[in-house]
């Protein structure tokens, strides 16, 4: 039986996701791997498009009647999945076999519930990863999974948190709906401490570079703006809230605490950096407001920067473990 399965969510990729899964079964993948792709509801075809490719006996081609949105899709990946691990990735990406057969190399020996690898980026140098295998740690878990593409899963580890994560939705959680593939590591890391990083790298985009964005919010914002920024904070608030009260442990609960620190320390730099990604008088302007502040309230500005300093200490020692 083969170890692990590549999933594909897609969504109006008709000729990138064929492309993807021609390169596929030219590289032989289909012999050790299986690939398992869930199309939602796409407007062009897709779904019949890309039926030819089920003829392959390890290819299953699912879809959703309809457009069910990116979340969902990418919980019925692991729903559907018959393999022991299910590897993420886009629709308009490119895999290495000979970074899928190190991976499963990796699988054998270690038998992790999560891992993180190596992804190419345009410029052929790679994305979040670490020079040796490591485990990660507490305080890396979002930036361990923040970009889905390469990220590993055992799906049994995973499976009995689904539902939290339904019912995370359907109560609205921005969080669940753009980043699902961290708060189900979230979930999960709670009862696993073998979440791993692993250098090898499994693909990378395309050297055009990804496609845009398809992840709009309710309001038609993208994730990567101001505004997606500032409901993503208060999302990831409210979770960790969320996991803190239905938690019964006394260390998960320091942990999400010191989670909800962090998440408060960030946001000023990641705000200035959307903000000078949309619009450079704006973050000029943004950023001479807190200097005029800092100017008008020195000494509580000193102290406010000793209270930050402290906080941030506080929180690295209890993150920097795993």
């Amino acid at each position: 039986m083969n170890k692990i399965s590549i999933g594909i969510p897609t969504y109006n990729r008709r000729e990138s996701v064929s492309q993807l899964l021609q390169e596929i079964i030219d590289e032989k993948f289909t012999n050790d791997v299986h690939v398992l792709v869930v199309d939602d509801g796409s407007s062009d075809n897709t779904f019949d498009y890309i039926q030819r490719f089920a003829q392959n006996n390890n290819i299953r081609i699912l879809g959703n009647t309809v457009n069910r949105g990116f979340a969902k899709t990418f919980l019925r990946l692991f729903e559907d999945c018959e393999t022991e691990y299910l590897m993420l990735i886009a629709d308009d990406d490119m895999v290495s076999a000979e970074g899928v057969y190190k991976l499963i190399s990796f699988l054998d020996r270690v038998s992790p519930d999560f891992v993180s690898t190596a992804w190419q980026g345009v410029d052929g140098k790679p994305m979040r990863t670490k020079k040796r295998e490591q485990r990660i740690e507490w305080a890396d878990l979002r930036g361990s999974s923040n970009h889905l593409p390469g990220l590993v899963f055992r799906v049994s580890s995973v499976r009995p948190f689904i539902e939290s994560m339904y019912m995370r939705m359907s109560q609205g959680c921005y969080a669940t709906l753009m980043y699902p593939q961290v708060v189900l590591l979230l979930l999960q890391a709670i009862s696993s401490s073998s979440c791993w990083w692993c250098p090898v790298m499994t693909g990378g985009y395309r050297p055009a570079g990804p496609m845009p964005s398809q992840l709009f919010d309710s309001n038609g914002e993208s994730y990567g703006s101001v505004a997606g920024v500032w409901r993503e904070q208060l999302a990831f608030i409210d979770l960790y809230t969320y996991i803190i009260s239905v938690s019964n442990s006394q260390k998960s609960k320091k942990i999400f605490e010191n989670f909800k620190t962090k998440e408060c320390l960030n946001l000023y730099n990641r705000l200035v950096e959307r903000m000078g990604n949309e619009s450079e008088i704006g973050l000029f302007y943004f950023r001479l407001g807190a200097a005029f502040k800092s100017f008008r309230h020195p000494f509580r500005s000193i102290g406010q920067l000793f209270r930050y300093v402290a906080l941030r200490v506080s929180a690295d020692y209890v993150l920097l473990k795993k």
